[in-house]
This record gives structure tokens, sequence and C-alpha cells, in this order.
């Protein structure tokens, strides 16, 4: 079968691969319809190996997908061929300390699809039926590919202890950062401010229900921040950008005793002025993933019936053998808007 093989930065070759077993107990085998090319995927082709272990002198690529499925193995009752599903892409092991508190974000030995173990950029993926979500009536197969990247965002907002009536902003408006405005509103904050750069971006921030979009190069933009926050800045701030720069302004834009969630990706360490932090008694949380039978199950619900509708975020389709120089490529070269661009194997 065809997949799309990481081998280093900036080396992504699409191969013809060994087609894979029959899925074993507890796994379901599903023939993938449409796989997105997330940041993350964008970070190991312009800088890695990060996530993907250095031991691993290849691995197929893609974590967030949608497909049905063709073949159950053992010990699946739950699920038969024919069903639509989408899934988790964090595999953990079910018996270590976090594990045993259902804490399977921060499993001791996770597993993530299309980073340490083979993804979905491939025509086929034996996945464990327990992280498959059956993709309810009204639900595409196109927007059911965007519901691990949005659990991310749920549960980034959910680790930020959004309160009704708070006011939540959002820097750094790539595709996770749109879906986290969106949810925003879901989880009840009064007011949201979309923070990013990019004229497309900041009109689908708008479109997906941010109250105010601001750009942090504008050059009153902490004054207009300022104003909207009656002065005291954002009860939540998200950040999503993953460079240093946006670290700071996200910690700046929190309000004392605040939150300030990071879920961007960072290439390289980078520095935060912490005694603001301290003296704001403000709060630094980490936020990677989502847990596959709360905020993953609860986004897949959300989507189906109409709250988190994310399709203006699909920038584009293509093919497999597309995926290097429409994808990859021209993401990572082109100055043009890319949100989310899906891939099909078919």
């Amino acid at each position: 079968m065809r997949a799309a093989r990481f081998h280093g930065a900036g080396d992504i070759r699409v191969e013809d691969i060994p087609d894979l077993p029959a899925p074993g107990s507890g796994e379901v085998q599903v023939k993938v319809e449409w796989c997105g090319i997330c940041g993350t995927d964008m970070h190991e082709y312009s800088e890695g190996p990060i996530l993907v272990p250095p031991a691993l002198a290849s691995v197929t690529l893609g974590h967030e997908f949608s497909g049905q499925i063709v073949a159950t193995g053992d010990e699946v009752s739950s699920l038969t061929a024919g069903d639509w599903v989408t899934a988790s892409s964090l595999l953990h092991c079910g018996a270590c300390f976090h594990c045993l508190r259902h804490q399977p974000s921060v499993c001791s030995n996770l597993s993530i699809l299309g980073l340490s173990r083979d993804g979905a950029l491939a025509e086929y993926l034996n996945v464990p039926a327990w992280a498959c979500v059956r993709i309810p009536e009204g639900l595409s197969p196109e927007e059911a590919a965007l519901a691990e990247p949005a659990a991310g965002a749920v549960r980034a907002l959910r680790k930020g202890r959004v309160q009704v009536g708070e006011t939540v902003a959002v820097v750094g408006l790539g595709a996770i950062g749109l879906m986290a405005v969106r949810a925003a509103r879901l989880v009840g904050a009064a007011r949201v401010i979309a923070v990013g750069r990019g004229d497309f971006r900041k009109e689908t921030a708008g479109l997906l229900g941010a109250d105010a979009v601001l750009d942090p190069g504008d050059p009153s933009f902490l004054e207009r921040f300022a104003a909207l926050t009656d002065g005291r800045g954002a009860d939540v701030v998200v950040e999503l950008a993953g460079s240093h720069d946006s670290l700071e302004l996200a910690c700046e834009l929190t309000c004392n005793q605040g939150r300030t969630v990071l879920m961007g990706v960072f290439g390289r360490p980078v520095s935060v002025n912490a005694t603001r932090i301290v003296t704001g008694e403000k709060e630094l949380i980490g936020s990677c993933g989502f847990i596959y039978d709360e905020e993953f199950a609860a986004t897949v619900n959300m989507m189906a019936d109409g709250r988190l509708q994310l399709a203006p975020l699909i920038t584009s389709r293509i093919k497999l053998d597309e995926v290097i120089e429409l994808g990859f490529r021209r993401i990572h070269e082109d100055k043009r808007p890319h949100l989310r661009v899906l891939v099909s194997p078919r």
C-alpha cells in the first residue's frame, strides 16, 4: 500500500510499503478516507525529529483522520465492518500510574499515531477499537477528520478552567487556535478575543465567534486589548503559536491570578519573564492532547449536532501522491493561508 513516510527534516517520501496484517485482538482495520496535515506534522517536517523518536528510521505520518472499518480483530464487539469512524491518536498503555488514574494523555508509555507509530497518511491503518468513535449521522468524513485537533482545543480550555462569564484570549490563529476560538464560546466565555496575523485567519476568527480580532503588530494593540478587558487582561489566555514572542505576549495578556494555557509546539527552548508570573500570581498550564472518552468523544458529538462547526477551516483537499508538493512544501513555503489541508489516499 501507499504511505507518506517521514525520514527526517525536509525528507518525506510517498512510498510503497507492505500491506498491513489483519487487525490484532482488540483492533480494527480502517480504510482511510481523509487525513489532515497538522502543525505538529509541519514542525516535524521543518525541524524534526521532535516528537518522532530518533530511534525510528522512518514512520508513516498522520494522526487526524476518518475512515471506514474494513475488518475487526478478536474481542471487538462495539464496532463492525462498514462503520465510519475517527479515532484518538493518543494510545495509552492502561497500566501505568497515570493510566490507572484516568490520565491517559500523560501515560508513561504513550504511543502516538503518526509520530511514535505508523499513522494515517496511508491507505489503511490498524488502531485499537477503544480509541475509535463512530461518526454520527450528519457529520461528514471530511469534517470528522478535524475532531482530533478540535479535541485538543477543547481540552486546553478545560485545563484553563474557563468559567461562565470570563474573558478568553487565543494567541495564534492557526487551525487549532481558530478551533479554540469557537470552542471558548461553547464552554461559557462571555468575551473571546482572537490575537493573530493574516487577513484570512483574522476574518475566519470573526466567523467562528470572536468578539474582537486583534493583530499584535498593530501599534495600538495593547491599548485596544486593555480597553476590551477593562485594563486588567484576560482571565484565560491560550497560547498556540509556539514561539518565544507568543509565550511572552500570552503571559502579559493574562490578568493577575489568571491562567495561561500553553498548547503550541515549541521547536526549541524558550524563556519567560518569571517575575511577572510570580508577582501577578498567574498560572502557567501545559495542555497536550485530550482524553479519548472525555474531550475527544464530546468533540465529535458537538461537531455532529452543529455546535462546533469547523468546515470553514478546510482550505484544500489533495491526493496522497500530492502530499509533498501540494501539502508539506506548499504549507512550508507558500505565504497564502493554509488552515487544514486534507489528504485522501483514495
